[in-house]
């Protein structure tokens, strides 16, 4: 069974239509960053950049979602530092997606300044 039939059962099993779709991965970003901060209460002085990282990001915001044989989700990352790279927030959220579309991968479209 190829990816997009699996989808596509996926869809019908869940009655998934594409505004769900949207909410669905709309609340797994917010989920996943909720449960990143609840993380930061947990880490010590030698996870700095991690914590630095996570509490950088206000917010996720997904953008659109390209559902080919690769599952794409475009996200916004409204944040409140200098920081550019969200490596460790990224991957969390493509495994949290992956739970529900195989193999999905996140990629930032844009990274906006909330300080201004």
């Amino acid at each position: 069974m190829n990816l997009q039939e699996n989808i596509e059962r996926i869809k019908k099993m869940m009655g998934l239509r594409e505004s769900s779709i949207d909410k669905l991965l709309q609340d797994t970003a917010d989920g996943t960053l909720d449960d990143l901060y609840s993380l930061t209460d947990d880490m010590g002085l030698g996870e700095m950049d991690e914590l630095d990282e996570i509490n950088s990001v206000d917010e996720i915001k997904v953008i659109n979602f390209i559902n080919n044989e690769v599952p794409v989700v475009s996200v916004d990352l409204y944040v409140n530092s200098d920081r550019r790279n969200y490596d460790n927030i990224i991957t969390h959220l493509e495994i949290e997606l992956s739970k529900y579309i195989p193999n999905t991968q996140v990629i930032v479209n844009n990274i906006i300044d909330t300080r201004y």
